[in-house]
């Protein structure tokens, strides 16, 4: 069940990153293409802040569901 949740939270943040690219900034698209996209909120125009943050939330909740897997 657990390996569900993680799969469909992997899911949601590949979204949000692929709705977010477009909005790079010139010149930051080699940056935001990473997995640590939400990180970066200053390399997107402010339109993408909401997307940065939800992306944050759900990267917190697969880094602990991945640490619970494991241990």
């Amino acid at each position: 069940m657990i390996t569900y949740v993680f799969s469909l939270l992997g899911l949601t943040y590949i979204s949000l990153m692929i709705m977010a690219y477009p909005h790079a900034k010139n010149g930051q698209s080699i940056v935001v293409a990473g997995p640590w996209w939400c990180l970066y909120k200053n390399s997107y125009k402010e339109s993408v802040g909401n997307l940065c943050n939800f992306g944050r939330v759900i990267l917190g909740l697969d880094l602990i569901l991945l640490a619970f897997i494991y241990l």
